[in-house]
């Protein structure tokens, strides 16, 4: 606990920081594209995988690993804003890169970005059907969660939140669907997630609404 403490404490998102840069999440891609297409050569003639226990413990874990960082990125959020203002909320203004407590919750959710391409594999070795939206998305979010730690994009932190939301109820739907569990609001998940691209709409112009109102001196509370 301590030794947690101690590193959350302590962030510092620099080149000693693990994966911090910016080959890593570029090459991450470039191979998770590439290893997609060589598991599938592999498994043309092969019958589907069973993987039940595996692929539900992996999308328990990290439904769990989501509410934690939820929870954490939530908590330390909301001192912030109570410390500062909105605008430090979006757009913080530190000195240098992100430190603290504030980005280490959102520093663990970059790390889980890498470990989520594992969401694609299991679905190839099962022989699911792939759709371009989700191989995408998996290829990227690392190098966008990346450069939101470079300050390049929409702030690091308010992607944690949405994200993180997100996943706690996407993976325990999965965990429950393979399972072979029913859940009554499967229905919402999709709505949920609509939800979600919605609001990284609203917070990405609120960025920059804000971004510019303090170029323009404008004090925004």
């Amino acid at each position: 606990s301590s030794m947690l403490s101690s590193f959350r404490d302590g962030f510092h998102w620099d080149e000693r920081a693990l994966l911090s840069n910016w080959k890593y999440p570029v090459v991450s891609g470039i191979s998770y594209v590439i290893l997609l297409f060589a598991v599938q050569y592999i498994m043309r003639d092969k019958k589907p995988m069973k993987l039940k226990w595996p692929y539900a413990l992996h999308n328990g874990a990290l439904s769990l690993f989501s509410l934690a960082i939820l929870i954490g990125q939530g908590y330390e959020t909301f001192l912030h804003w109570q410390k500062t203002s909105m605008f430090e909320v979006f757009c913080w203004q530190a000195e240098g890169p992100p430190n603290g407590r504030l980005f280490f919750w959102s520093y663990l959710f970059y790390l889980s970005k890498y470990y989520e391409l594992l969401d694609t594999i299991f679905l190839v070795l099962k022989k699911k059907p792939l759709d371009f939206l989700h191989c995408y998305h998996h290829a990227i979010v690392p190098f966008s969660a990346w450069l939101g730690f470079q300050g390049w994009y929409m702030p690091i932190i308010t992607g944690c939140l949405f994200n993180s939301a997100v996943h706690v109820v996407m993976y325990f739907y999965y965990m429950m669907a393979t399972l072979g569990k029913t859940v009554w609001w499967k229905k919402y998940l999709t709505v949920f997630q609509i939800i979600q691209f919605c609001s990284g709409g609203f917070f990405t112009l609120s960025f920059y609404y804000f971004y510019f109102q303090d170029i323009a001196g404008l004090e925004i509370d």
